[in-house]
């Protein structure tokens, strides 16, 4: 859902006539997601438990770990089992991402822009509140109830641009605490979500806290020569039996029934 914009152009409209004097639901909405930029960008440390998840045909498989954020650019992110075990750790020079005995080195962002695990929108927002809510996309916001996680009760913003969605739920302190997404391919739909617990805000943030070895056996990720695996022309590709978005399943010789030529484009969804 990202849509390009800025968050610095949110007006508030002024409301008369037949809506009355008081502030629509969506001016709420917009006041909301304000207050919780501005708050981002007063945090020095953030820290607690992160989960990420994933729901797909009723099954939920989550990632846990913990994290520690400090400004301008120092993280140690940490989760285990699911579909995104890693660990990212920046020292405000360099940021590491280790999955499993690999890993990679890039250069650490002088504001930490690039410090961000997956789907995670309450941590990109410590570093890049702006970022994180043009993720959420353009699309309509509205404010919603007030719901309890964790017992602590939460205000909401749902971001809806056509069948997908963003629900964020925001703490009385303005910090974002969880926020779950939702799409839909077809007839299906999956569901993505983030959600912090003991959260720490501003509590000191040691180094020895941002501390992170690589493992022993960890190795560097080398790019796959993708050009040395291609099919030379005039050659049959490789025959494949795979599941399908929207059927059970897709074969070469289905695809390639009745054609001339045929064009496969492999690409991840889960």
């Amino acid at each position: 859902m990202n849509r390009p914009g800025t968050l610095c152009t949110l007006a508030l409209m002024v409301v008369s006539g037949a809506f009355g004097s008081g502030i629509r639901a969506d001016e709420k909405a917009d006041k909301l997601v304000q207050e919780v930029t501005a708050k981002s960008a007063t945090l020095r440390t953030l820290s607690g438990r992160v989960t990420i998840f994933q729901v797909a045909d009723g099954k939920r498989v989550a990632s846990s770990g913990t994290f520690y954020l400090k400004k301008p650019n120092r993280a140690l992110i940490t989760l285990k089992g699911g579909p995104l075990a890693m660990t990212l750790a920046s020292d405000g020079v360099s940021m590491t991402t280790c999955f499993g005995n690999q890993y990679m080195k890039t250069t650490a962002d002088p504001r930490g822009k690039n410090i961000n695990v997956g789907w995670a929108y309450p941590i990109t927002m410590f570093f890049d509140p702006v970022g994180a809510m043009l993720q959420m996309g353009k699309g309509d916001r509205s404010l919603g109830a007030t719901e309890t996680i964790d017992g602590l009760a939460c205000s909401t913003v749902l971001f809806r641009d056509g069948d997908n969605s963003v629900k964020i739920y925001v703490g009385p302190d303005r910090v974002l605490r969880h926020a779950l997404m939702e799409m839909k391919q077809g007839d299906k739909k999956y569901s993505l979500g983030a959600d912090l617990a003991d959260v720490r805000i501003n509590a000191p943030v040691t180094a020895a806290q941002l501390a992170f070895n690589l493992p022993k056996n960890a190795k560097k990720y080398e790019q796959p020569d993708y050009n040395a695996k291609l099919i030379a022309v005039g050659k049959f590709a490789e025959k494949f039996d795979m599941a399908a978005l929207d059927q059970d399943r897709l074969t070469f010789d289905d695809a390639a029934r009745g054609k001339r030529a045929v064009l496969v484009n492999f690409w991840f969804y889960g």
